[in-house]
């Protein structure tokens, strides 16, 4: 979700900028161009796939502010150009020094299994960076030498096409930096590696088991699983960690892929449901409880439940009506979702 924000916030600079420019009529090639560097200012502060979501946050946020005042102030006394131009070079170059203190601050960060991946991306952002300040010294070149419309043209296509790079490299979490097979093959060779150190026991590497936690407080407390679009990436995000942690953590305590471990939460969620409100269908249930269809949820049910979600809501109607017509009982109570608690001492 917090991504999202950032794509939204690139997007929405972009807006302000030209409706500015058509509001005080001087909509022309040139601030057009300042307000795409805009958006793609905004782009970059889009976080690579080992890093923390919050910093990218925080720094897109406060950048998005301060775009906007330079495009409602900047516009009102004709310095848009000089002052989006020293945000936008300025604001990336400082989100690069802090990351890269972050990143040197923790020794044990540098030998991460995946370091070479995290290299990749590193150097990939690097030349971005690079890309994007050269297009904005174009920029200020054009401003001063005052050339044709068609070099104005130029460089605004050229900023197009660089913003429709940054936003497929945000959209597809590829690099674009080195060819796509150049990818698989080292994302291949550290799950193979990844794999050897997580099955000896004696590695706690990557604190499994604090990972763990956090997956269940999230599934459990947050309850994430209902949201039936819910993949690795999310849960991940949720819990600050890698994706390749996340899945690993729970393979390791609970002996489930991320897909039945999700499902197990809804099938409990599920029968939580059917015990509260017996008014309620298969179908509403098995949407309330974060599937997709009745038949995966069907299928997931008796998995887990040795039984269809019919023939289990049946037997708990069968047994309120029993305990309803003995002496001295009430209404039953609803019994709380048991949680997935495996023992991490292994």
């Amino acid at each position: 979700m917090r991504k999202l924000v950032i794509k939204i916030l690139s997007a929405a600079v972009v807006l302000l900028g030209v409706a500015m420019d058509f509001y005080l009529g001087v909509f022309n090639l040139s601030n057009l161009s300042v307000d795409i560097l805009s958006g793609i200012f905004i782009a970059l502060f889009y976080p690579l796939s080992y890093e923390d979501v919050r910093p990218s946050m925080l720094f897109a946020c406060v950048s998005a502010a301060l775009a906007c005042a330079v495009h409602i102030l900047g516009g009102i006394f004709s310095i848009k150009l000089p002052l989006m131009v020293s945000l936008s070079v300025i604001g990336p170059l400082v989100y690069l020094l802090f990351k890269s203190r972050n990143k040197f601050f923790s020794v044990r960060a540098l030998f991460r299994l995946d370091s070479v991946w995290c290299s990749v991306e590193d150097y990939a952002y690097i030349f971005y960076l690079c890309v994007f300040n050269l297009l904005a010294m174009l920029l200020v070149s054009f401003d001063a030498l005052k050339p044709a419309w068609p070099f104005y043209a130029l460089l605004l296509c050229l900023m197009l096409v660089f913003y429709g790079f940054i936003i497929v490299r945000v959209k597809t979490g590829k690099t674009l930096f080195i060819s796509k097979n150049k990818e698989v093959q080292i994302k291949d060779i550290i799950a193979s590696n990844m794999v050897g150190v997580l099955n000896d026991e004696g590695s706690n590497e990557f604190d499994m088991g604090a990972v763990y936690t956090r997956i269940q407080d999230a599934m459990e407390k947050q309850r994430i699983f209902l949201d039936d679009k819910l993949t690795v990436d999310d849960l991940s995000e949720a819990v600050g960690t890698n994706k390749c942690y996340v899945s690993k953590a729970i393979n390791i305590y609970s002996g489930k892929n991320f897909r039945q471990f999700v499902n197990y939460y809804r099938v409990l969620y599920s029968v939580e449901l059917m015990k509260r409100d017996k008014r309620l269908t298969i179908s509403e249930i098995a949407v309330m409880s974060g599937f997709h269809s009745v038949v995966t949820y069907n299928m997931a049910f008796k998995v887990y439940m040795n039984s269809t979600p019919y023939a289990y809501a049946l037997e708990i109607r069968a047994k309120d009506r029993t305990k309803n017509k003995l002496p001295g009982h009430g209404a039953a109570a609803v019994a709380p979702i048991p949680v997935l608690r495996e023992d991490k001492k292994r």
